[in-house]
């Protein structure tokens, strides 16, 4: 459908500045047309700046395609009036020369000229015969009358041409002389058709001026035609190079064609709003997450490039909030991760919720939150904020029919003073964030320079670590673990120490977390492993009776693929016996690792043979009741539930109690940390099977090992078996 000026309306709502300003060609000369509220697109202007090349061709086509008609049309005419007229003009000639050729007969076959001749005079009184002769039979001329523009041995033969014909003007018709039924010659006629060579020039001059008019008439039907044609193709061509110059996918082609262009058009629309639907759907996905409906990093970033832009600009201040959801991952490991999308979901609501203008939400990933709050001047404002965050977020909520709550941990960043770009605030408050994590739940820490400084020394230690593992610069050293009915040694924990060259001894809480948290922890267990399977195997070999040797395992190298395997190979190259190595696992490995996967693996750590203990129990996630099945040798009790007992009833009662369930689950009961000689007679009275502490031997380097055992051995029983008096007395 056309407006009044006759131009394709693209869109009723759209404005195309854009393709203006980069086409200031077309929009001078009128390409594009506006009302008050619509604009639209004129593609014949662009056919007369010669921009329709298909435009030119169907012109050309259809112009050649009519003079081309036309002039075969009237040659073929020409040609079958021409033929037909002289067939006419030659019969009647005929028809004349019979009559004159039975009067000359007797004068040509005597030879008679005079007689021959007075008959041709008569001849000649016929209209348009301007000549007449006759010959006998040898070819010999008896008489001649008129003038020819021929020669008569080409009179003789009357096929003449077409062309020879109309230049020459004169038509030749022979007819046999005949004589008592024998031919004794022949009398040639020459006709004047110079008449009829005019009446041809006029019908050729009338087919031009028929053909030019019909060229004309034919352009200016193709003009027609080509514009219907191509009228949809340079709507087509324009709403393209305006989707493809900017962006507007609500670009649309208006035409009333129902041919194969209408269809064309119809199908480009569909196209362009197909296309804007996914254009619309990726941006959102570009820019914003798609679960809680808030500014994702990409977008958050640039939020924070405008807000530090203000705050240098405009000289205020702001706050960045790095939000972390504490035992989020909990909630996902014991419901699901539908119940952690929907937990998501209630936290994002609730930040919208308490959201005012001056703050940008987004949702970093996972679990992690971030908030920009402009207007704030100092820190106690910046804690004062938090405050109703956390309040909002820690309310109680029903997620799939289960009431859960849950905290957060922030880390932040004041604005500009902690950062000049996005990438040092975020990095920053993501440091005061880890900084608070390891002091607790449900803190806020804001950022401080020295965390800076503890980074860059934890990435030096974990450089140096990499060496140490590298250069074979790590010790092992051994801590005894003793019978506590018995009073023998029973075996050695295995305990990781690093010397290092300028720092000395750096202990295991510092180096341990930094080995976690870079990837080394599964190159520290490999080594210890294969470190302390060497020593045992030294030792049997050596004669020094060795029952058993611990060693601590990390839950990386448990999620490692194949890891019985990996023990296997060990034991294997050492030698060791399997029996003696018993492996020891913390409580973090049911965290986030399902029952089902966790008995799995430690069905293939027995089957290779090996012990299992779970070391230091109450400490982290398991109970007792979550044990039962799996198949565990040992239950390592932490120091916290060993020290202080002698003054603490209650943490005797609750050590019992411990001591009893795990000898209910048929697990030898191992008590860590005892110091003095009065935690082990309570240990002993509780039932405890061995023990692990001071009271007995620090970790030793192996060197020392052999000597250890055996004053522990002789010792024990003076130390820890005489009446009570008798040791104080000592």
């Amino acid at each position: 459908m056309t407006n009044h000026s006759g131009a394709f309306p693209i869109n009723t709502c759209i404005y195309l500045q854009l393709w203006e300003a980069r086409h200031p060609f077309f929009n001078s000369a009128g390409l594009f047309h506006r009302t008050s509220d619509e604009q639209y697109f004129d593609p014949r202007i662009m056919m007369s700046f010669g921009k329709s090349k298909i435009g030119r061709r169907i012109v050309v086509l259809v112009v050649v395609s009519v003079i081309l008609s036309l002039i075969t049309l009237t040659g073929l005419f020409l040609t079958f009036q021409l033929n037909d007229t002289l067939r006419t003009r030659t019969d009647g000639i005929k028809a004349t020369g019979y009559v004159f050729a039975s009067a000359i007969a007797d004068d040509v076959a005597t030879g008679n000229a005079n007689g021959a001749l007075k008959v041709l005079r008569s001849i000649t009184r016929v209209p348009d015969v301007s000549y007449a002769v006759a010959v006998d039979s040898k070819g010999e001329q008896i008489a001649a009358l008129g003038k020819s523009a021929m020669l008569v041995e080409d009179l003789v033969d009357d096929h003449i041409g077409m062309f020879e014909l109309l230049t020459r003007g004169a038509l030749p018709v022979t007819i046999e002389i005949v004589k008592g039924a024998e031919p004794v010659g022949r009398l040639i006629i020459v006709a004047d058709v110079s008449g009829l060579r005019a009446q041809l020039l006029k019908t050729v001059i009338a087919t031009l001026l028929a053909a030019l008019v019909a060229g004309i008439l034919g352009i200016v039907a193709a003009m027609r035609l080509q514009r219907r044609i191509t009228a949809p193709i340079l709507s087509l061509i324009g709403a393209m190079s305006h989707v493809r110059q900017a962006r507007d996918y609500s670009t649309k082609v208006i035409h009333d064609a129902d041919d194969e262009t209408g269809t064309l058009v119809e199908s480009f629309n569909a196209m362009i709003t197909e296309i804007g639907y996914r254009d619309s759907a990726l941006k959102r996905l570009a820019f914003f997450d798609p679960l809680t409906g808030l500014a994702n990093r990409q977008s958050f970033h640039g939020q924070l490039e405008t807000v530090l832009a203000s705050c240098v600009d405009d000289q205020i201040k702001a706050a960045l909030f790095l939000l972390d959801l504490d035992e989020f991952k909990s909630i996902n490991d014991s419901y699901g991760h539908s119940a952690g999308d929907a937990l998501l979901v209630n936290v994002a609501a609730a930040l919208k919720h308490n959201a005012s203008e001056h703050v940008h939400l987004a949702r970093l990933g996972g679990d992690e939150f971030a908030i920009v709050v402009t207007g704030i001047d100092s820190e106690a404002e910046a804690q004062a904020v938090f405050a109703p965050i956390i309040q909002a977020i820690s309310q109680p909520v029903e997620i799939m029919a289960r009431h859960v709550q849950i905290g957060v941990t922030a880390g932040v960043t004041m604005i500009p003073r902690d950062g000049t770009t996005p990438s040092d605030l975020l990095r920053r408050a993501d440091l005061a964030l880890y900084s608070a994590k390891r002091e607790g739940k449900g803190r806020m820490h804001i950022y401080r320079p020295k965390l800076d400084e503890d980074v860059q020394e934890r990435t030096a230690l974990a450089i140096d670590l990499r060496h140490a593992i590298r250069e074979n610069q790590l010790e092992v050293h051994y801590q005894p673990q003793v019978n506590i009915h018995s009073g023998g040694v029973i075996g050695y924990e295995s305990l990781l120490r690093w010397k290092h060259p300028t720092r000395g001894y750096v202990p295991p809480d510092q180096f341990i977390p930094i080995a976690e948290s870079n990837g080394l922890i599964c190159d520290l267990g490999q080594w210890i492993l294969r470190q302390s399977c060497r020593q045992a195997r030294a030792w049997l070999d050596s004669g020094f009776a060795v029952r058993q040797i611990s060693v601590n395992i990390s839950v990386a190298q448990i999620r490692q693929f194949n890891f019985p395997g990996q023990v296997e190979a060990i034991l294997a190259e050492t030698r060791l016996p399997p029996y003696i190595l018993c492996l020891e696992l913390t409580e973090s490995l049911f965290a986030g690792y399902s029952a089902k996967r966790v008995k799995q693996v430690l069905e293939g750590l027995k089957g290779v043979g090996v012990s299992l203990a779970i070391d230091d129990f109450g400490t982290g996630y398991s109970s007792l009741s979550y044990l039962q099945g799996l198949p565990f040798d040992k239950l390592k009790i932490d120091r916290a539930f060993v020290s202080g007992i002698e003054e603490d009833a209650d943490k005797r009662r609750l050590l019992t109690g411990v001591i009893d369930l795990g000898h209910a689950l048929d697990l030898t009961i191992v008590a860590e940390g005892a110091e003095t000689p009065g935690e082990i007679a309570l240990l002993r009275q509780m039932q405890a099977d061995q023990v692990q502490g001071y009271v007995f031997s620090k970790p030793l380097p192996a060197a020392q090992i052999v000597a250890a055992t055996e004053e522990i051995n002789c010792n024990f029983h003076e130390r820890f078996t005489a009446p009570a008096e008798l040791r104080k007395a000592g």
